[in-house]
């Protein structure tokens, strides 16, 4: 049976020799020469070890299968390792486009050791208080952003909360706040304009969303700046 000061259980994993059965962290530090701590520090904190020490502890993990408890680890850094994300409503920016970002999104984060927890997405305050009960009640560690807009509420109270977020897609704001990534619509529409202009044309329009879409404005803006470069 572990004792106490046994930083986790583990799960069932293959065990040192081939034969099957729990491979617990007091294993792995037998196996590597270290403390049950230097190996919790080489899962949690690999940056408080040596180089030749992480490595020696990271290779005897990998040789003996062994796989961290995720509710003991949870327990043990209050961290749940889960990254909310909202989905909008069907019909409601839902495109080809998001459903590639969130298969790319799951593996990324299934690679980093997180999962990824979907919720209905409405908007406004019914938005900010599903944030607050998956704070609340799950422990979310970090949400990423989709379909931002102007206006939009979220970044600035995720920002005074101290709660990490992304967002696919600007912020919309005079002020940027977090980090984002996004298409930079403004210059696909300018590139086209120029493609036509190259071609000979010269009356060119644009359809897009009506104003008021940080979106849509973004690529009339792009549309407009090459049409008065061009008279």
């Amino acid at each position: 049976m572990p004792s106490r000061s046994e930083p986790s259980p583990s799960v069932p994993g293959q065990g040192a020799g081939g034969g099957s059965g729990t491979v617990t962290m007091a294993m792995v530090a037998r196996r590597a020469g270290v403390s049950t701590q230097t190996v919790s520090n080489a899962l949690n904190t690999p940056d408080l070890l040596r180089p030749e020490t992480l490595e020696r502890v990271r290779r005897a993990v990998d040789e003996m299968g062994y796989r961290p408890h995720r509710a003991a680890r949870s327990l043990r850094t209050r961290a749940s390792r889960l990254i909310g994300f909202g989905i909008a409503p069907a019909g409601a920016g839902t495109t080809i486009v998001l459903d590639r970002f969130l298969h790319a999104l799951s593996e990324t984060a299934d690679a980093a050791g997180y999962r990824l927890l979907l919720f209905a997405a409405g908007s406004g305050q019914r938005e900010l208080a599903a944030y607050e009960e998956l704070l609340g009640e799950h422990g979310v560690d970090a949400f990423v952003l989709s379909n931002t807009a102007y206006g939009d509420p979220r970044q600035a109270w995720l920002e005074e909360r101290g709660i990490p977020f992304v967002a696919f897609g600007r912020m919309w704001s005079e002020k940027d706040v977090g980090d984002w990534v996004d298409v930079d619509g403004a210059a696909g529409t300018e590139a086209a304009v120029e493609r036509l202009v190259a071609e000979g044309h010269r009356r060119i329009g644009f359809l897009g969303w009506p104003p008021g879409s940080g979106t849509g404005d973004d690529r009339a803006e792009g549309w407009l700046r090459a049409l008065r470069r061009h008279g």
